[in-house]
């Protein structure tokens, strides 16, 4: 595996692409300079590993719930990108999508609405 790929999964996935590191930015600080096996050996990592986070699909809806609300207030929506996002799935899809809150409830949803509503961001998103 390519050295950095690597390090992305077992730092930022504990060794599984499927869960998470919420101590990702500590470990990359630990770890940095450290080939692959160095790092599986280490006793912290190990046993981050053995109790790294579930998978999505083997959450409760509580548990998912709960990881929706940590994710949301580590990484606050940005309504632009949500917009943009929304616009294309439903250029996309041929249809509406969930209507984001920015936006009227009560008339047709097109791209044009998504895009000339959302709010402005400083780079464009893409």
């Amino acid at each position: 595996m390519h050295h950095d790929c690597e390090h992305h999964v077992l730092l930022g996935h504990l060794d599984d692409y499927e869960s998470y590191n919420p101590q990702v930015l500590e470990f990359v600080k630990k770890y940095t300079g450290l080939t692959g096996q160095q790092i599986r050996d280490d006793a912290a990592w190990q046993k981050a590993a053995a109790k790294k986070p579930k998978h999505l699909d083997q959450m409760s809806a509580t548990e998912m719930d709960a990881f929706k609300k940590m994710l949301d207030a580590e990484f606050p929506p940005n309504t632009a990108v949500m917009a943009k996002a929304v616009a294309v799935r439903i250029e996309e899809k041929g249809r509406t999508a969930k209507t984001p809150s920015f936006l009227p409830r009560n008339k047709r949803i097109t791209r044009t609405t998504i895009l000339s509503q959302a709010p402005a961001v400083e780079a464009d998103v893409r």
